[in-house]
């Protein structure tokens, strides 16, 4: 037996808690959390889509999964909007792709986004792209932000037809300063969602009328 684990057992450690000199504890990551709608199936808590089905899956940011379905219809019919539902606090809501993609695209400028595929985009028709008057939004929302009218002026010089590289969006959140980007780590992605979501005219749109109509 050598003589670091002896002396731990005679200090009263647990057996199973002891680990070699120099090991480094790993934080424990916090539990996954998952926005769920519907108790039985996600089919059946989905709105009844004639002419067209949904596509669904989940955009993970840090430990919180998000479900989202897109609407895709047969040929010949089309969504008045852009067709795009995530589930909030258990009920089905409309959302922009602009803002799932801008919010996905600042969470990996800030490395928080491991778990999301940029094919979990692709599956659901989201452009992969940054949209600089969204990403602007979304520093308002963090109310974190010092001098907002330079950093409006920075996207608005950074940004070829509202689209901002995410380079430059990184650059931006290193010169607001480090705290931020614990902010943005740690942001309510859910929440987040919410508040722009209701901000963008697919709030407008009644879920109900989320339909596949003739082109």
């Amino acid at each position: 037996m050598q003589r670091w684990y002896r002396l731990a057992l005679e200090g009263g450690r647990d057996a199973s808690e002891i680990q070699p000199p120099g090991t480094v504890q790993q934080p424990a990551l916090p539990p996954p959390v998952n926005e769920i709608c519907g108790n039985t199936s996600l089919t059946e808590s989905l709105p009844d889509l004639r002419h067209g089905h949904f596509n669904c899956t989940s955009i993970a940011y840090y430990n919180t999964y998000v479900t989202m379905c897109i609407a895709k219809c047969h040929v010949g019919y089309q969504t008045d909007d852009a067709g795009l539902l995530f589930c909030n606090s258990g009920r089905w809501a409309p959302i922009q792709p602009e803002v799932v993609s801008t919010i996905v695209g600042v969470g990996r400028a800030a490395d928080t986004m491991p778990n999301t595929d940029p094919r979990a985009l692709e599956y659901l028709s989201i452009p992969d792209e940054i949209y600089s008057d969204v990403a602007f939004n979304i520093l308002v929302k963090l109310d974190q932000v010092p001098n907002l009218s330079i950093a409006e002026t920075y996207l608005n010089m950074i940004s070829v037809d509202n689209i901002v590289d995410l380079d430059m969006i990184r650059q931006l959140l290193i010169w607001i300063g480090p705290y931020i980007m614990d902010i943005v780590t740690n942001l309510d992605f859910l929440e987040v969602l919410s508040r722009l979501g209701r901000e963008t005219k697919a709030i407008k749109v009644i879920l109900v009328k989320t339909q596949c109509k003739i082109t």
